[in-house]
């Protein structure tokens, strides 16, 4: 079977992406070519979700979506993240100055699953457990993925990201700065299943 990385590709040069991510906060590229991405989502529609109905949580967010990240040893997506974690460091070691507080890294993946209809999630920020880096591979489905100035969804920025392209969008670390991009997920009008590479750490402490 062909290798997994064979089918990757980043075409950005890594000032330029520092620059976008400055600037915009977040964009998207094709990453995944036709035969990876349907390994990908042949394997993403063999999973059981873990369902939530709408909900509203403790910041007022409404979301409705499924997940899964109880993959199996012979799953492609663990092997997904660590390619991508590789080649993101390729790029960005090359640069004289470091965008990032800490070296890049992506501990965790989940699939994500949301349902046609109005409603994935309300304009939101991740919070302090993410660090860096926030990458979000689309799989299949149309769905808008926005940026905000505030929660109140104020100069909604869409991003075009079809399937097989990569949203990247800056965390906490990514210039020393603490800023969390607003963002959300709505006008789902065909399924829609995301893959999310991530950094997590754990939240500061309240006391």
């Amino acid at each position: 079977m062909r290798a997994l990385s064979s089918g990757l590709t980043i075409p950005w040069r890594a000032s330029e992406a520092v620059r976008r991510l400055k600037e915009e906060s977040a964009f998207s590229f094709r990453l995944c070519d036709e035969m990876l991405l349907r390994r990908l989502v042949g394997e993403a529609l063999s999973y059981e979700y873990n369902d939530q109905d709408e909900r509203v949580n403790k910041h007022g967010v409404r979301q409705k979506l499924g997940t899964f990240e109880a993959f199996p040893t012979q799953s492609l997506f663990p092997r997904l993240r660590d390619l991508v974690l590789a080649l993101l460091q390729s790029k960005f070691e090359t640069l004289s100055e470091y965008p990032f507080k800490t070296p890049l890294f992506l501990n965790s993946v989940v699939l994500q699953r949301y349902k046609k209809g109005p409603l994935g999630i309300t304009p939101h920020i991740d919070g302090p457990s993410r660090r860096n880096l926030v990458c979000v591979l689309v799989l299949a489905g149309e769905g808008d993925f926005a940026l905000h100035d505030d929660k109140d969804g104020k100069n909604t920025r869409t991003i075009e990201a079809p399937p097989g392209h990569m949203i990247m969008m800056r965390a906490p670390g990514f210039l020393g700065e603490d800023f969390q991009p607003v963002h959300s997920i709505t006008n789902i009008t065909e399924d829609r299943y995301i893959v999310g590479l991530r950094e997590r750490v754990a939240p500061p402490s309240s006391v």
